[in-house]
């Protein structure tokens, strides 16, 4: 077969096939991307016509692979990847939680896109973990793999949750750039930001109670009030204490503790939740008016920020 036509049927570079001396067999070069592994790969994930899969043997390899030295790996798909899904997810964690502190955000992207999320995605993807240089590892992560152990990897290592979540993050730039926007918005929504999160799980509070006292301030509402609501057990090895935070006659947080200070805190700590959580109901994606200009957007609602304290 001529050079013209093995670069046209299998789309390989031309700098591969010329080079004098092949780092590998030219043989498993062309037939990588054809394996069994990738195509039930392919077929897994849903994937179109257009996301080839010569591209999706390319996600496969990582830049710190022995196979990076002859087949294209997934550095730059990744980059793209790590950029869509990071505005994705950031738009709907805003949009939906208008009231979110800024670290509770990055948390919850973190949550929703972080390694240690996308290296679980690809594992349920049916991913396996290649070794770097054994090149008979069809449809499988080729990487250099860090010394377990170590605290950081050497150069031109990774460790393989990162090497996993790179893998993740290229598949979804290459939807991004076979398909376009809209079915990469798609494709993150199915695979990442359907998966369950419990956003109160996320934050941390220093002094709750002094954050709200300053949130009320700010919203101009009433002072909170902390009120006892029951207790048991005061002079025994185990009390336990309920108290209510009060903003007039409305019960805003409840919290139980084995101590007055510690139900206080939690009270305040839970109203504090009760209002960065605040959702809007219906909401729209500002990305609507990327897929369709003229489409009838409602812009969400703005909140005035987090409280400083």
């Amino acid at each position: 077969m001529a050079t013209d036509q093995i670069i046209t049927k299998y789309s390989i570079p031309v700098s591969l096939l010329i080079l004098e001396k092949p780092p590998i067999n030219i043989d498993w070069l062309l037939s990588f991307p054809h394996s069994p592994t990738i195509s039930a790969l392919h077929s897994r994930l849903k994937l179109p016509s257009s996301f080839s899969k010569s591209l999706l043997a390319r996600t496969l390899v990582d830049p710190t692979s022995e196979a990076a030295k002859a087949y294209p790996h997934n550095k730059h798909l990744a980059r793209s990847g790590t950029v869509i899904a990071g505005y994705l997810v950031s738009e709907y964690l805003v949009s939906r939680y208008p009231r979110l502190p800024y670290d509770v955000l990055t948390a919850g992207l973190q949550a929703f896109a972080g390694v240690p999320v996308l290296h679980q995605v690809g594992r349920e993807w049916g991913v396996e973990l290649g070794k770097s240089g054994e090149f008979e590892n069809y449809g499988k992560l080729l990487f250099q793999r860090a010394e377990i152990g170590a605290v950081d990897p050497k150069k031109g290592e990774k460790f393989a949750d990162r090497a996993m979540a790179d893998m993740v993050r290229s598949v979804i730039g290459g939807v991004y750039i076979s398909e376009g926007f809209t079915a990469s918005k798609v494709f993150v929504h199915n695979h990442l930001l359907s998966r369950t999160l419990q956003m109160s799980s996320l934050f941390k509070f220093n002094e709750p109670s002094r954050e709200l006292s300053r949130l009320c301030t700010r919203e101009n509402l009433d002072r909170p009030i902390f009120r006892s609501i029951s207790e048991t057990g005061r002079v025994s090895r185990s009390p336990v204490f309920v108290i209510g935070v009060y903003l007039g006659d409305e019960m805003v947080g409840q919290g139980q503790a084995s101590s007055v200070d510690e139900a206080k805190f939690r009270a305040a700590a839970n109203a504090l939740k009760a209002w960065y959580l605040y959702e809007n109901k219906p909401f729209q994606l500002p990305s609507l008016t990327l897929e369709s200009p003229d489409a009838a957007f409602v812009p969400n609602y703005i909140d005035a920020g987090e409280v400083i304290v």
